[in-house]
């Protein structure tokens, strides 16, 4: 489960990164976030109405369109699944997205218990933002409200985020897979499996940042700085 998130690339390095153009008119400030949690808003790449890529912030935390009310928004789809079932089915067909990131924490558990140890962060050894494979929607009731929000998809782990005990990591796009990955055209799941694949664990790095990210009043770099704390 993925369920705290980095992101302090420059808009200009973001852009750079994942082919947008004049980022100024979509995110008009992205200040540097080193615990955004779910409820708080993601910076996202998405196909435009035009076809163009557009970056733009969405709440964490799914509502689908066919919803009555909101319910319980859920952060994290998986993909063994997100094609199949609801709330998902629908916005892995034509609303798929990035979510642009410079890294995650996943927490390690004390064996046997619910208790966290401590949390791990995990980044790309390039050190540059990367793509969490995300599905998004907008959810009305009546007019003109609504809520357009996003979840980011999981998958099994790679060797690195199992031998850390965890079960679940999420999905990262390769940059070569972006264009596919945001594709309206493609609806069958066969064309993306690939995609959807643990990714190679010799492309990262992680490190114990100890408990203080559990605290969702802090969120500052000190808190992705390696800790020997048990």
């Amino acid at each position: 489960m993925c369920g705290r998130i980095v992101l302090s690339s420059s808009i200009e390095a973001i852009a750079a990164a994942f082919g947008i153009a004049d980022p100024a008119r979509h995110l008009i400030h992205l200040a540097p976030r080193y615990n955004i949690k779910p409820g708080e808003a993601l910076a996202i790449v998405r196909t435009g109405t035009f076809g163009d890529r557009e970056l733009v912030p969405l709440t964490w935390g799914f509502i689908p369109r066919e919803a009555k009310v909101p319910g319980r928004r859920q952060i994290n789809a998986r993909a063994e699944t997100v094609d199949k079932i609801w709330p998902w089915r629908h916005a892995f067909r034509e609303r798929r997205c990035l979510v642009v990131v410079d890294g995650f924490y996943e927490p390690e558990k004390y064996p046997g218990t619910k208790k966290t140890k401590q949390q791990w962060f995990f980044r790309l050894k390039s050190k540059g933002p990367m793509a969490l494979a995300g599905l998004w929607d907008q959810w009305h009731e009546g007019k003109p409200d609504y809520a357009a929000t996003c979840a980011v998809i999981t998958t099994t782990p790679n060797e690195l985020i199992a031998s850390m005990g965890h079960e679940r990591m999420p999905v990262i796009v390769k940059e070569r897979d972006y264009t596919r990955w945001l594709d309206p055209k493609i609806h069958d799941r066969t064309m993306l499996d690939d995609i959807l694949m643990p990714y190679p664990s010799d492309l990262m790095e992680g490190w114990p940042v100890g408990t203080r990210v559990n605290n969702p009043k802090l969120d500052d770099a000190s808190l992705i700085a390696q800790t020997d704390d048990e």
